[in-house]
């Protein structure tokens, strides 16, 4: 064996005990900066509690949820008695009152969506004519910076994922 393949040897064999002792989830989380806690699906829940829903809205399906280790995701149909556009706005209005702050998404043509976020989670809601009341609800955590779902986070304890503001 020459020099260069006995080097591409060793130099594999390290690789692999490194990665086998550091664990590739905690060498995937230092390239992505994905932090080491994160919110879970229980941290979503939390959030949700905490989000005035209209009066009379009801869940047609959901809320599911879902984590994917860089995205966690609580999702569903809600039925309204209000048009896409009262949705928007009864959500512009009170969203707010709960800490969460508007943020740009861009929408879908043909829908209305509308994006809050808050420590780091998302807000969406998404709506379009065609479904008269029938509107879409998305609350997630992602580290993905592409994602539409992906909201900056501040420096705070994520162990903690109530609201602070009454």
């Amino acid at each position: 064996m020459n020099k260069k393949k006995r080097f591409l040897y060793v130099a594999s064999a390290l690789l692999s005990i490194i990665l086998f002792l550091v664990g590739t989830d905690r060498i995937t989380r230092f390239v992505e900066g994905v932090p080491a806690q994160k919110f879970g699906v229980s941290g979503l829940q939390e959030n949700l509690k905490g989000i005035t829903i209209h009066e009379g809205d009801r869940w047609v399906d959901g809320p599911t949820s879902f984590d994917k280790n860089s995205l966690v995701v609580l999702r569903g149909y809600l039925h309204s008695q209000l048009n896409p556009s009262q949705t928007i706005e009864f959500y512009k209005k009170s969203a707010p009152r709960s800490g969460w702050e508007e943020a740009d998404i861009e929408a879908s043509v043909g829908y209305k969506a509308l994006k809050f976020c808050r420590g780091g989670v998302s807000l969406i809601i998404e709506s379009r004519d065609a479904d008269r009341g029938d509107y879409y609800f998305r609350l997630a955590w992602t580290s993905d910076k592409t994602s539409d779902s992906y909201c900056p986070k501040p420096n705070v304890n994520h162990s903690d994922n109530r609201d602070t503001k009454k």
